[in-house]
């Protein structure tokens, strides 16, 4: 760590403690600014992105594929950068066909590692419908899951499971792993377009969007964008918003996925013109909005840090937005880019 980064962190540190953590996040939202943009080299629409909300000590990664490409970026590097740390070309070989990626996601690697200071190990699959788990102290393939007929379109990971994955296929094929013996425990037909898997690994759930919270809580999300928050459990509802500017004729290569805080406290997500949207899970209140510059691109995948200094977007052909907290005066009122009172009609 040098002087600036170590200068940065202190900075960022006292901020935290003279609001507290949770007002500190809420304050980050509202003063969301775009300062960084990055293309990925393939040019073409990133199809999932997504942060490691699963190891606190990899909290700073996260994924992306597009094309026939995945890529581990580092977003805290020197502070508060972005670094690439793994990239990985889906090539064919005598094992797999390779070609288009369509889905990832982080699994725990508690217990089956191999390394002793740990390892961050992230599921891609697409296009072949092979599953393959990417080491990213190895950068490279440690196991392949392979049963599959039909391009997999989503993927999940258990939050308390390490290497418990659930996966889902173009044909409905609904399948559960153990990624750390990489066997398949279970399958099912389905006519599913997206799915989620609870945190214990004891509930899966299919729409065109679903994120499980903490606290047993379910968000599910329409094409049109309306969400809602559910307690899982007592099959009731805590909480629902509208996503403007969403188009009800989104199919499942198409849709937006969703991104959360690992606390779960709020979700992110955008629409078919740019804009991302951030709401509190626990009410629906819209606590922010944000859009590229000069795109107009569907966002198909957004994803926010766990201290909501930074919320990112994909959108267009191989863009990532990053929206980064600029620091105002702490006691300034104006600033805030949007409210969740701009649009009655957005709630539902």
């Amino acid at each position: 760590m040098n002087a600036e980064v170590a200068y940065r962190y202190r900075e960022r540190k006292a901020e935290v403690e003279e609001l507290g953590e949770e007002q500190h996040r809420r304050h980050a939202l509202k003063h969301l600014k775009l300062k960084t943009v990055l293309k990925e080299s393939h040019c073409q629409p990133v199809q999932a992105l997504a942060f490691n909300t699963l190891d606190a000590q990899c909290g700073n990664l996260f994924a992306t594929v597009g094309a026939d490409q995945a890529a581990v970026y580092d977003d805290q590097h020197m502070g508060d950068f972005i670094g690439v740390v793994v990239h990985f070309v889906n090539q064919p070989t005598p094992l797999t066909k390779g070609g288009e990626l369509r889905a990832c996601a982080w699994l725990r690697t508690e217990g089956w590692t191999q390394h002793p200071q740990g390892d961050a190990c992230m599921a891609i699959a697409g296009a072949a419908g092979d599953i393959s788990v990417i080491s990213v102290v190895e950068a490279r393939v440690i196991t392949l899951l392979r049963g599959h007929s039909r391009e997999v379109i989503d993927l999940v990971a258990s939050a308390a499971r390490p290497g418990l994955l659930a996966s889902l296929a173009r044909d409905g094929n609904l399948r559960v792993w153990d990624a750390a013996c990489g066997a398949c425990l279970a399958s099912h037909e389905s006519d599913a377009t997206a799915l989620a898997l609870h945190s214990d690994g004891s509930q899966l759930a299919t729409v065109d969007g679903l994120l499980f919270l903490p606290g047993g809580r379910l968000v599910s999300k329409s094409a049109d964008g309306r969400a809602f928050v559910w307690d899982y459990a007592a099959r009731r509802k805590l909480a629902s918003w509208k996503v403007p500017g969403c188009g009800v004729s989104a199919a499942a290569g198409g849709r937006c996925r969703m991104g959360t805080t690992p606390c779960g406290d709020y979700v992110c997500a955008g629409n078919d013109g740019g804009g991302v949207y951030v709401f509190d899970a626990a009410t629906g209140e819209r606590v922010v909005h944000v859009s590229p510059i000069k795109v107009t691109a569907p966002v198909r995948a957004c994803g926010l840090s766990a201290d909501c200094r930074h919320l990112l977007a994909a959108c267009g052909n191989g863009y990532i937005f990053r929206f980064e907290y600029a620091r105002p005066e702490l006691g300034a009122a104006g600033g805030e880019q949007d409210s969740a009172s701009d649009d009655e009609d957005d709630k539902c």
